[in-house]
């Protein structure tokens, strides 16, 4: 089991150095050298078989793990190695499963003081350049000694954003271990930190999911205490709420914690809840809404309900909506639906239209529907621009594919633009909301 967790971990490593290097830069004051490649992604390699790579023991890696116990080789010919198990295929951004799997044996075989020395090394070079193996080596450094890697990114990591995303890793690290000290240390942090903007003040908290999701075991009450505590400071609570909720299994531990957490005042906390507690039991939140529910926020939560569930069922999620929406909102909020539905499958979304009673499937939902995706998805609504009977409403919805096609490409808008039997009212529109 061991061995799993660490081989995830060390992907999402790779992944988060990723994430941390794609950043505006804008939002970095970084004094590194130039970026020289971005760090690895991982493809499947469909034909290797990964355990057997795990355990296959190559003459010079053996080698290299035994003087590694007697810790007698060189930091920088241990870096020159762990480089070249990186960069050995042609394209140094992409790594194998059979890689991957050779960076996992060795980084996992390092003792402590030689992956504080490696991570010393690569930090010390090229830093943007080595980040994949920074990035592994931080990831098994944290899982060793998290408050030592916390200690290493706040002190030996210049760029702030970056820093940032290490030091997210290692409080989940120590959130694991321990949750308690992992929140405690996350005040100190933010203490010593400078001042960040609203969007990076983010990226700290995402180190805390481990650590909520540890409190709720402990304490309920502890959490939600915590949780409480971050938002008197500021901090926005959604992603925390996710590690509160993976205890959780019924109905009424879901319902207990909407009834404490009412305390913190905070609606996105409480549409937090509905939408975990729909990923896991959708059928269960509908009941409670339709059946329990006596607050004055029906609405929105259904929305958040209704949009954590469709990406699990379209049509479940559809007629449900339908079955459950006022008549005086049921237009509003099926077109809403639809139009999430078509930024995956318009045509999918057709067809469920297509299917309902007569409230729902008529003139006014059909054309709101394609107006509304026109700009989107240009070639869908020229597709059914001839169904909607209304010239007015056809002329609307032609100025939206023409601007929609306009921004892919000219010559495809000026194609349906000739074409068009309502070329000039697409012109006259265009001047119209250019004046």
């Amino acid at each position: 089991m061991q061995v799993l967790v660490w081989f995830i971990c060390v992907m999402l490593a790779f992944t988060a150095g990723y994430f941390v290097n794609s950043w505006p830069k804008q939002t970095q004051v970084c004094n590194t050298h130039a970026r020289e490649r971005p760090p690895a992604k991982i493809t499947a390699e469909q034909d290797e078989n990964v355990a057997a790579n795990i355990n296959k023991s190559e003459p010079n890696l053996s080698k290299i793990q035994t003087q590694n116990k007697n810790q007698t080789l060189p930091i920088s010919e241990l870096a020159g190695h762990l480089s070249s198990l990186i960069s050995s295929s042609s394209d140094p951004t992409v790594l194998s499963f059979s890689q991957t799997a050779s960076v996992y044996t060795f980084v996992a075989n390092l003792p402590e003081s030689q992956l504080l020395g490696l991570l010393q090394y690569f930090s010390s070079t090229n830093f943007n350049h080595n980040s994949t193996e920074f990035s592994a080596l931080f990831s098994r450094y944290a899982e060793l000694n998290p408050t030592k890697a916390i200690d290493f990114a706040l002190t030996e990591i210049d760029d702030e954003s970056t820093k940032t995303g290490y030091l997210a890793t290692g409080l989940d690290a120590l959130g694991m271990q321990d949750p308690i000290a992992a929140y405690d240390y996350f005040l100190q942090l933010n203490h010593a930190l400078p001042s960040q903007t609203s969007h990076n003040q983010q990226m700290p908290t995402g180190g805390l999911v481990t650590t909520f999701a540890g409190l709720a075991k402990l304490d309920m009450a502890l959490a939600i205490d915590k949780l409480n505590e971050l938002n008197q400071l500021g901090y926005r609570l959604s992603t925390l709420v996710w590690g509160l909720t993976q205890a959780l299994e019924s109905k009424h531990d879901f319902v207990d914690l909407l009834t404490l957490t009412k305390a913190i005042d905070d609606h996105e906390v409480e549409e937090s809840i509905i939408q975990e507690w729909a990923r896991k039991s959708p059928e269960e939140v509908g009941a409670w809404l339709v059946e329990d529910y006596s607050g004055n926020r029906y609405d929105e939560l259904k929305s958040r309900f209704i949009s954590s569930w469709s990406y699990q069922d379209r049509e479940k999620s559809g007629d449900w909506l339908i079955a459950h929406t006022a008549q005086d909102k049921l237009d509003d909020d099926v077109v809403n639906f639809m139009r999430s539905w078509s930024w995956h499958s318009p045509e999918a979304a057709m067809e469920w239209f297509k299917q309902q009673p007569e409230k729902v499937h008529n003139q006014r939902n059909f054309g709101e529907f394609i107006n509304s995706v026109a700009v989107s998805q240009p070639q869908f609504a020229a597709k059914y621009l001839g169904f909607v009977d209304s010239k007015t409403k056809q002329a609307d919805i032609s100025r939206s594919i023409y601007r929609g096609l306009k921004r892919r490409s000219t010559s495809q808008a000026t194609a349906f633009l000739e074409q068009s039997p309502l070329k000039n009212d697409i012109l006259e529109l265009e001047a119209e909301s250019s004046r």
